[in-house]
């Protein structure tokens, strides 16, 4: 995502290996999409073509399928909350792994005042946070999304796998009530 300033933003989507990547990457698209009526309407996202193929025990790419990429625009004109405003969606799996909840987020930058509420995201703008966090877990055998837990090697020379990599699929998302900041990793207020 670009456009304003604080960008270009990055986010990563992981779906399970067998899904089809023009439907995974169908859903990222609908995910950006339902957000991005309260976002600037100077921020460009590109949801990229080029899907990698990753093996989930050792992370290493496998091979690569290059589709078209997809553009996207925010739609609302008033004026960009500051870089470190963003909203935040939590994803939940219900898997544990080493001992820990399998979990992630989404960090949706570009937000704007318009969206502000005494300082808290409005309900519409939770609200879409919701339908696209519900739009991208729906289920399909076709494009399942999920949290990859990323593989530990040691620092040893050659490094050797410590604790293989997991993908877990996800059963839960949704869009929190105060605003948040990927710089912090985590909520602020």
């Amino acid at each position: 995502m670009t456009g304003v300033t604080g960008s270009p933003w990055y986010t990563n989507h992981y779906f399970d290996a067998a899904g089809i990547p023009l439907v995974c990457q169908q859903k990222v698209e609908d995910f950006w999409a339902l957000v991005a009526v309260g976002m600037n309407n100077d921020v460009d996202i590109v949801v990229q073509g080029t899907l990698l193929l990753i093996d989930e025990e050792t992370g290493v790419i496998d091979s690569a399928d290059v589709l078209s990429d997809i553009a996207l625009s925010g739609s609302n004109a008033d004026d960009v909350l500051p870089p470190g405003t963003q909203g935040l969606v939590t994803w939940r799996t219900g898997t544990y792994a080493y001992g820990r909840p399998v979990a992630g987020r989404t960090f949706i930058p570009g937000f704007t005042e318009g969206n502000s509420l005494d300082g808290s995201p409005s309900g519409s703008t939770v609200s879409a946070m919701n339908a696209a966090a519900a739009a991208m877990i729906s289920p399909d055998p076709d494009a399942q999304f999920g949290i990859w837990t990323r593989p530990r090697y040691t620092d040893t020379r050659p490094p050797l796998l410590n604790r293989a990599g997991l993908f877990s699929p996800a059963v839960a998302g949704s869009g929190l009530t105060e605003w948040s900041s990927l710089r912090t990793r985590r909520k602020q207020g």
